[in-house]
């Protein structure tokens, strides 16, 4: 009995156990599940056992749900129900099932149909309580299931949405609502069958819940379509549109709908606007009282608008320094906006405070707010609420009430801001509150630019307002400041700038008043002081406080016994004069108005010594020349001080950076008289001994040469140059960028200085490293490269393939052995290929195929080709194909529309004897789909099928399962049954996976085109059964029958549509529609437009034809849908159905409304006329629209020819039905700019509206709009009130005066007049300039007033009047008069007065040569110098930069004992350095010979013994030095160009050259005479340095122009412009200028065009054969053109997946390359030259050929390019066209998954994204969700932040046997426990 009671026991606990784990194992993992896919109904049980004591993570919706006591039980809601049992906490996790029953374990199964969540849970917890006493059950909502629900009906597109348990009506339905859905009448029909309809409008305004039901699994809610809809706005609280049920009108509409009427609302004016409809075509306007009795009745699509009140009561106006506002309104009442919209309307709600709407316009604008006016209001009342935007800039004190003609002062500073209540005004209608701006003002006048005023700003000083206001007679010692209360203060702005005292720069306040002062006395000085500059002085100052005091001291360096006075020509003194003193005596020279004193320096009188070559210039940078290479710098002269003793390295070491990079310091000297004392400044610098030092002497010239070091290349190099030689440079170095193809490497020639010739060959010292054949190059190198005459390629299966240079003797076993390096051990030499190009004798070219090993070996040419093939192209191939990765797969996702799309892939796998189909997948395994179905793989061979059970051979292998294969075998890997095929009118051929949820249109919405048709989308199932579906029918009624669930297998097949039309306008559903046959326009617009729009006009539908090759100009129709004579509608025609809007007259509004882009630019608005519509009405629509800048009051209807005034400001105002006008069809309402403007009219430039802004004066209106004409001294101001007032805009600007410059207000019309007479003053005045003479002024007002009189160098007795040519007077007229003679000629208009200087009258001396001053036309003179030249002033550095010298002259003043230091030394910088100044010299008149001055000694050494005293009219000639040749003849300009040792003739000439310029016949003449004629070209193309020789000082170049230029283009070798000889022809332009014909020359079609003229564009064309013409005579501009034999190929075509790399994005995209064959080239040949085109997306094997006639050839490529099987070739054609088409990783998920398996590789996806497809963890057998990934080689990776790679291995680990026995150890607890009370209960 024990054993049998032991036996037992154990039994009932194994199958306890198992029992255990089975349970375990299904109920959790469908929890699971349930858990993660609530979006449906699930029908599966879900029962979990206890897995923890934490409670479940709940969703929000969960929480919602459990707080809700009206959530009912859903399919797919996850419940927890925890208690304890014994002493352990349980829980049990429930799923609600698709028929809404629940397995609750212990509790059996319970049916939860119709229950709420609080009736379940009482059931439930008395259940527990029942099984389990005292174990506190509780239960929550984990998350709560979804379920779909249909919606159709009038919206926007049939629809499918998730729902849950407390989803309602409305929130599902609003997004898909139409302007026609009817929310008073939504049906809900329950999945039972039952309908209810519901209220929406009585949900939303009442709260009635009942009629916004929650919804529930299976419902299918229908929207209906409103019969009525109408618009209530304006006055109402809550405007809208509503739908009005039958039987309700007005009434309903405003009281129920509207919410009711505002108190403000005006009942006895309420506006009903019919739109126009079949039964009144005309629309119309109705106002009506809604006391009436009867009330009109409502259609659909009335508005009803309720006028406010308040738009009736008049207003007042506050303007000026305030923010605009449209309409603001007085604090006790709201706001109402005025809008023309219907569904934004918005009744406002009572204020507190009034609202305020900012104009958008400039900052600190000329504002206007409205306020509506009540009985016995204040200002106060009114201010009070605009404080906050009144403009900080406003001048509150002298704000003003404007009444009428009246004006009433009100101070609103101490209104609003000191409480005085005194100053407070009554107001009455339609007063005018003015606030100015200008209190934060100053204003400036007198002796400045312009008065004006100012706008203060913190911390604005004296010296900040004058800065940029000041002339130079402005005295800055006396600026008087007058304050508002008229204190006066003196300022000293010198005092303020000089010592910092602030005293006297003061901090200014609003409304000072600053006028400065005239200067009497500006004095300048200059030279060795501390402080250069014009000063004022103050009376009794002189010479000594101007050096001492403003020139704050003499520097050490001033000579003061030397100073110099400079005095101005005037009355006194009219030779003007030059004065020098000694300011360390007692006794100075007054200082007068003008003058001038310069203190020199010591070191003008000291001697120096020159370093001159190769150095920097004075200016520090060494200047550089044209930029060829052998010119890089320039001959430099610098100048240092002599002193006692000086040593030439203390002159150089200071100097030693810059020396040129090219300068030979080793050979450098010293110049004294005709003696050269040699220093190696190398050395002396370096390396110092004393004993090699020199002691210099005054005027010693240190010259450093210039070093040899360049190098010449030349020959067949793209450009003959002179290179700089450096350390280490070797011939490979200066030759790298410079060979052409045809260059020979094999033996350049170097040349050296001394004449010995050295050959070299640098393809020996690229391969073999030696350096013997690349040497260095030397100065002085001249190196020469020959053409190569046959240069060949070589590439395949060699060691070194590339293009190599043969030498003579050489053939294709040198080629391949020598070049190459040997073949390779794969090569197939018995078939090495020899390609030879089409040429003149072989025009076909030629294809070789030869055993390399044979004796006779073909002779290879230049350009020919060797190809060495490898064995393995001539091995068979099999193919792999289906699902499989491409042999390029970086492009397996790119073509694909969504992740789903798998395509269809080729692999190629070289067959070698006995191969196994096992040897050949294993190695692509890897590349194999996820989705291949390996089971049924299969070989395709012939027309037989070897099936195949991959999925055994890769993972079983048995070697009876293997097969061997065959060449072309076609391994076939089949997709799985996961996957569709989409075929037909789709962008793409493709196989989309699906799921048990896909319908039809989710499978194909990405693949359709512009002509899928979507009414008979065929679907094929795999069992051969076929149906048709109309997707239309489907998503416009709901009909899921239309839209099936897909079954994996089904093959769907798309149309092309016949016939798509496109519907717009007024219907209900405009769109592009596919029409059925014999449907038409009746169809098109009931049913799939679902009819016509209640205002539709279908009698005048438009039928709009495209153009077609029938009816190329396309086609219009107008016709009426119910007549009898509807057209037919084909394929694009385009139908629209116009609005009775369109066709109903308009009234049109412009002007002054707003422009979001531009606020001030005129508008123009249109709008329906209706019957009856009163302006008012019309314009109360556009009133947010008006601009602030608007001129109501000026308004007026423009109808047709007549104007019918309007004042809008009163009509919208200060209403009475008395002002309202009636409109007409095509009125205008006009409405003119000027509220918040001026006008400006008369002599301007345009008449013109101005935005008046704060502070906008007069003078600022108008300043640029003036013309010439316009008069400045009559104004007219016209005010809005019409009062007048005339101002003298001169007065205001010359004296200050702002009463003659008024501020403006808006309404303003300036009116200027045409000025009757203006003149000009120019010359010694104190203000030159033009004035505007009033009647009766002349000569005396006009220097003496306007131009405040003459200056004291003025000579008066000479004033100079010009009068012009006149009707009267035709030659015109120049009057000399006398300023102090007692009458002056009439001055009339437009004439002008000079006031001569008396310098003008004193005698000049001129400078001229090499200084700086105005340029003068270049001469050549005899003696070689330049006498002139063309360049800019600064010709200082033109010998430094190899440009043209500038040969330039000043004119000096003379004045009395002027001698030459005098005049020079003030001006000694602007001499040039390149100047030869020991040989100027003087012109004088009378005087044969020159006189000889050396300006060196004077100026730099202190030998004054050879100054010379200058007379009148003397010229002062400063030569250039030796280093300039002059250039003249056809070039750009005549020119003095610097040159060095080193310049050639090329750097001079070309950048002068012109078009024109001849370089074969350039003459050189040199300073002695001789002359040579020079080749250019020679140079250029043969390196021919005797044609580009060394220039020397002196010479002179002429260009001659070019007589005879020719061009040749096309195959030459030397395309270009030429000029040819006399003598020479056709003959050599090519052979000898173009170096002959190319290989692929075709010179039998040679094309001659004769150009009449260079710039004619006519002439003739001549063609012909060169071997048969080669001698043709040419004319000048000929152009002759060489075509290749390519040209005469015929062409073929690769169109489709050609071009392509495997990489990119659309690899699909479709290419066409043309190619061009030789006649009889074959398709294999032509697919074997273009093998680079393919790619792995190449389908080679379905390629197929389409001739010219249209016919199409299969050709197998594949076979051609891999297998070399040339069966079934084909010959090419002209304009065939090859057609290649196109032909698709994936990651394996396995282990504890739902779903393992693999899938396709997605880039950018992390591994969660994996095991989602993977159906999600198996929870049961993992856990903690722990993964090991294994890339594509089997190694472990990182998991962290990394991206899943292609082929990656992501396993799913298991849990532990320890974790599995932890789920089940309660249970064997429970089991042991009960064994031990069963033993102890029987006594064991």
């Amino acid at each position: 009995m024990k054993k049998s009671i032991l036996a037992c026991a154990m039994g009932l606990f194994m199958v306890a156990f198992a029992g255990a784990q089975i349970t375990g194992s299904s109920s959790s993992g469908s929890a699971t599940s349930a858990g993660s896919g609530t979006s449906g109904g699930i029908s599966s049980t879900s029962l979990s056992v206890p897995l923890s004591t934490q409670l479940p993570q709940i969703s929000n919706n969960a929480n919602l749900a459990m707080s809700s006591p009206e959530y009912m039980v859903t399919p797919g809601d996850i419940y927890s129900l925890s208690f304890t049992r014994g002493f352990q906490q349980e829980t049990l996790s429930l799923l609600v099932e698709g028929d809404s029953a629940i397995n609750a374990g212990f509790m059996g199964r319970i049916q939860a149909a119709g229950m709420k969540f609080t009736e379940l849970k009482e059931l439930l917890i008395k259940k527990t309580e029942a099984a389990y006493p005292n174990s506190n059950p509780s239960l929550i909502i984990v998350s709560t299931g979804l379920f779909p629900v249909t919606i159709k009906g009038e919206i926007t597109a049939i629809s499918v949405e998730s729902a849950w348990g407390l989803s309602r009506l409305s929130a599902l339905i609003m997004p898909y609502l139409t302007a026609y859905s009817s929310r008073r009448s939504v049906k809900v029909i329950s999945k039972d069958g039952a309908a209810k309809t519901y209220d929406l409008f009585k949900a939303d305004r009442f709260g009635d819940t009942s009629q916004n039901p929650l919804l529930r699994p299976g419902d299918v809610i229908e929207v209906g379509k409103a019969a009525r809809i109408v618009s209530v706005l304006g006055a109402v609280r809550k405007p809208g549109n509503y739908e009005l049920l039958p039987g309700e009108g007005v009434r309903e509409l405003i009281q129920l709908y509207g919410d009711g009427a505002l108190v403000s609302a005006n009942l006895n004016s309420v506006v009903l606007t019919h739109r126009a409809n079949p039964q009144k075509p005309e629309s119309e306007s109705i106002l009506f009282d809604f006391n009436a009795a009867s009330l009109p009745e409502l259609v659909d699509g009335d508005i009803v608008k309720l006028l406010n009140l308040e738009d009736y009561l008049p207003v007042i106006y506050i303007e000026g320094a305030i923010q605009s506002g449209l309409v603001q309104l007085a604090p006790s009442q709201g706001s109402q906006a005025l809008t023309t919209g219907v569904a934004d309307a918005k009744a406002s709600l009572p204020a507190a405070e009034p609202s305020f709407v900012a104009s958008p316009v400039i900052t600190d604008p000329y504002g206007i707010v409205r306020t509506v006016f009540r009985e016995g209001q204040r200002a106060l009342q009114i201010m009070l609420p605009l404080k906050a935007q009144i403009s900080n800039r406003a001048d509150l004190k002298r704000s003003y009430i404007i009444r009428g003609q009246e004006r009433l002062p009100i101070d609103l500073e101490k209104l609003l801001y000191q409480n005085e209540i005194s100053v407070d005004v009554v107001l009455q209608p339609n007063d005018r509150i003015v606030i100015p701006y200008g209190y934060e003002s100053v204003y400036v006048k007198g002796e400045v630019k312009s008065a004006s005023s100012l706008e203060i700003k913190a911390g604005l000083r004296l010296n900040d307002v004058l800065k940029d206001n000041l002339t130079e007679l402005s005295s800055l010692r006396d600026i008087s400041i007058t304050s508002e209360d008229g204190k006066v203060v003196v300022c000293d702005l010198f005092k303020a700038q000089r010592f910092g005292d602030l005293t006297q720069n003061p901090l200014l306040r609003p409304g000072d008043m600053i006028e400065v002062q005239k200067a009497s006395r500006i004095v300048q000085i200059e030279g060795e002081v501390k402080r250069q500059g014009l000063y004022q002085l103050q009376p009794g100052e002189g010479a000594k406080e101007l050096v001492d005091y403003y020139g704050d001291g003499p520097l050490v360096s001033a000579n003061l016994s030397m100073a110099v006075l400079i005095r101005k020509a005037s009355a006194k003194n009219p030779e003007g004069q030059t004065i020098v003193f000694d300011m360390t005596q007692e006794a100075f020279p007054e200082l007068e108005n003008g003058d001038v004193l310069r203190i020199p320096s010591q070191e003008e009188y000291l001697p120096v010594v020159y370093i001159e070559g190769a150095i920097a210039n004075d200016q520090g940078t060494l200047a550089q020349t044209t930029g060829l290479a052998g010119n890089t710098d320039a001959y430099n002269i610098r100048r240092a001080v002599y002193r006692k003793d000086l040593l030439v390295s203390q002159v150089m070491r200071p100097l030693e950076l810059k020396l040129s990079p090219r300068a030979d310091p080793r050979h450098a000297y010293v110049a004294r008289g005709q003696e050269r004392i040699f220093v190696d400044l190398e050395k002396l610098l370096h390396f110092y001994n004393a004993a090699d030092d020199v002691v210099l002497q005054p005027d010693d010239h240190i010259v450093v040469p210039y070093g040899l070091i360049t190098a010449h290349i030349k020959g067949e190099v793209k450009q003959s140059v002179t290179i700089d030689v450096v350390s280490g440079l070797r011939l490979s170095d200066v030759l790298k960028e410079n060979l052409t193809v045809l260059s020979s490497i094999r033996d350049i020639r170097i040349t050296n200085q001394d004449g010995k010739v050295e050959v070299y060959d640098l393809f020996k010292a690229q391969r073999f490293g030696d350096l013997s054949q690349n040497p260095f190059i030397r100065p002085g190198d001249v190196i020469e490269v020959e053409k190569a005459e046959r240069i060949v390629q070589i590439d395949g299966e060699v060691n070194r393939p590339g293009s190599y240079q043969l030498l003579k003797g050489e053939g294709i076993k040198e080629l391949a052995s020598f070049y190459g390096n040997g073949l390779m051990a794969d090569a197939k030499s018995d078939s090495m290929v020899l390609t030879r190009k089409a040429t003149l004798d072989q025009p076909d070219g030629e294809s070789i195929i030869f055993d390399f090993a044979s004796t006779a070996l073909p002779e290879i040419a230049n350009g020919d080709a060797v190809h060495v093939p490898s064995q393995e192209e001539y091995l068979p191939v099999v193919y792999i194909e289906g699902a499989i990765v491409p042999d390029q797969p970086a492009n397996a996702q790119s073509g694909s529309t969504q992740s789903s799309v798998q395509d269809y892939n080729i692999h190629r796998s070289l067959l070698r004897k006995g191969q196994m189909i096992s040897q050949i997948m294993r190695p692509l395994e890897s590349k194999i789909l996820s989705k291949a179905d390996l089971r049924n793989a299969y070989i395709a061979r012939g027309s037989a099928r070897i099936a195949v059970d991959l999925e055994k051979l890769l993972h079983f292998y048995d070697p009876a399962d293997d097969i061997v294969l065959q060449p072309d075998d076609h391994i076939v890997v089949p997709f799985g049954l996961t996957y569709v095929y989409v075929k037909g009118e789709v962008k793409k051929a493709s196989a989309i996976e699906v799921t048990s949820q896909s319908r039809l249109w989710d499978i194909i919405k990405d693949l359709t085109t512009t002509y899928s048709s979507l009414r008979d989308i065929r679907v094929t199932s795999l069992d051969g059964s076929s149906s048709t579906y109309d997707m239309f029918k489907a998503d416009r009624f709901g009909d899921m029958s239309q839209n099936p669930y897909i079954r994996p297998g089904d093959q769907i097949e798309l149309q092309r549509a016949e016939r798509l039309v496109q519907l717009d306008g007024q219907v209900h559903r405009p769109g592009t529609y596919q029409l059925l046959p014999n449907e038409g326009a009746r169809e098109l617009i009931e049913y799939y437009g679902d009819g016509a729009l209640i205002d539709a006009k279908t009698d005048a539908l438009v039928l709009t034809r495209k153009t077609t090759a029938e009816n190329p100009e396309g086609e219009s129709q107008v016709f009426d849908i119910a007549g009898d004579r509807v057209p037919l509608l084909v394929d694009g025609d385009k139908l629209h159905v116009p609005s009775r809007d369109e066709y109903l007259p308009i009234v049109y509004i412009e002007g002054a409304l707003l422009d979001e882009k531009n606020p001030k630019a005129y508008g123009m608005q249109r709008t329906v006329y209706r019957k009856g519509e009163l302006v008012s009405q019309a314009v109360r629509s556009f009133a947010t629209k008006l601009s602030p800048d608007a001129n109501l009051r000026q308004a007026y209807i423009a109808r047709g020819t007549t104007r019918i005034a309007v004042d809008l400001e009163k009509l919208l105002f200060f209403y009475s039905p008395s002002d309202d006008v009636v409109l007409s069809p095509e009125d205008h309402i006009v409405i003119p700019f000027g509220l918040s403007t001026v006008t400006v009219k008369g002599e301007v430039k345009q008449a013109s509206i101005v935005p008046v802004v704060a502070g906008l004066r007069l003078s600022d209106a108008i300043k640029d709009n003036l013309t010439t004409s316009s008069y400045m001294r009559d104004i007219q101001v016209t005010s809005a009130d019409g009062k007048v007032a005339h101002y003298d805009l001169f007065k205001a600007a010359r004296f200050g005066d702002l009463g003659q410059n008024p501020l403006l207000r808006p309404g303003d019309v300036i009116d200027i007049a045409r000025a009757p007479r203006t003149v000009s003053i120019s010359g010694e005045v104190a203000k030159p300039g033009s004035y505007q003479l009033l009647e009766n002024e002349g000569v005396s007002e006009l220097v003496k007033y306007y131009a405040e009189g003459v200056l004291p160098s003025a000579k008066t007795e000479s004033l100079v009047l010009s009068r012009k040519a006149t009707a009267q007077k035709l030659e015109g007229e120049s009057i000399v008069f006398d300023l102090n003679a007692q009458s002056y000629p009439i001055l009339n208009d437009a004439e002008s007065i000079r006031v001569p200087s008396r310098e003008e009258y004193l005698p000049v001396v001129y400078i001229e040569g090499a200084i700086a001053g105005d340029p003068v036309i270049p001469m050549s003179t005899g003696s070689g110098q330049p006498s002139s030249s063309v360049s800019n002033a600064q010709s200082g550095s033109a010998a430094a930069s190899g440009q043209p010298a500038s040969y330039s002259m000043l004119r000096m003043v003379y004045r009395e004992g002027m001698t030459v230091s005098l005049i020079l030394r003030p001006i000694k910088d602007k001499i040039s350095a390149s100047a030869d100044l020991a040989h100027a010299f003087v012109l004088r008149k009378g005087l044969e010979s020159q006189i000889p001055v050396d300006l060196q000694k004077l100026l730099y050494s202190n030998e004054l013994g050879g100054d010379i005293v200058l007379r009148p009219d003397d010229k002062l000639v400063i030569p250039y030095g030796a280093m300039y040749v002059f250039v003249t003849g056809e070039v750009t300009k005549s020119s003095w160009v610097g040159i060095t040792g080193l310049t050639r003739l090329r750097d001079v000439v070309t950048p002068l050259l012109t078009r024109y310029s001849s370089i074969r016949d350039v003459k050189v003449k040199t300073a002695d005479g001789f002359e040579k004629t020079y080749d250019l070209f020679k140079a250029d193309r043969y390196g021919d340095l005797s044609q580009d020789p060394f220039l020397r000082p002196g010479d002179e170049i002429r260009l001659s122009k070019l007589t005879n230029p020719a061009t040749i283009q096309g195959e030459v070798k030397r395309p270009g412009v030429y000029q040819l000889l006399s003598g020479e022809g056709l003959k050599e332009l090519i052979e000898v200028y173009a170096e002959g014909f190319t290989e692929k020359a075709n010179t039998s079609r040679i094309t001659l065009l004769h150009y009449f003229s260079d710039t004619s564009p006519v002439g003739e064309k001549l063609q012909f054969d060169y071997t048969a013409s080669p001698n043709i005579a040419l004319r000048p501009y000929d152009v002759v053109s060489v075509p290749s034999l390519q040209e005469l190929l015929p062409v073929v075509w690769f169109e489709g997946a050609v071009g392509l790399s495997s990489v990119g994005s659309s690899p699909e995209t479709s290419q066409r390359i043309a190619y061009n064959f030789v006649p009889g080239e074959t398709a294999s040949q032509a697919a074997l030259n273009n093998r680079k085109l393919f790619s792995a997306v190449s389908d080679l094997a379905y390629s197929y050929i389409v001739h010219a006639d249209g016919s199409q050839t299969p050709v197998n490529l594949a076979k051609f390019i891999y297998d070399y099987d040339l069966t079934n070739d084909v010959p090419l054609k002209a304009n065939d066209t090859i057609i290649v088409p196109f032909r698709q990783f994936f990651v394996t998920v396995s282990g504890a998954v739902r779903i393992p398996g693999r899938y396709p590789y997605i880039p950018k996806r992390t591994w969660d994204y994996y095991i989602g497809l993977a159906g999600g963890f198996d929870t049961d057998r993992n856990s903690g969700k722990k993964i090991t990934i294994y890339d594509v080689k089997s190694q472990e990776v990182a998991i962290a932040g990394r991206e899943i790679q292609p082929e990656d291995n992501i396993v799913a680990e298991s849990n532990s046997f320890t974790y599995n026995m932890m789920k089940v150890s309660s249970i064997i607890s429970t089991i042991i426990s009960l064994t031990v009370l069963v033993l102890n209960l029987i006594g064991l």
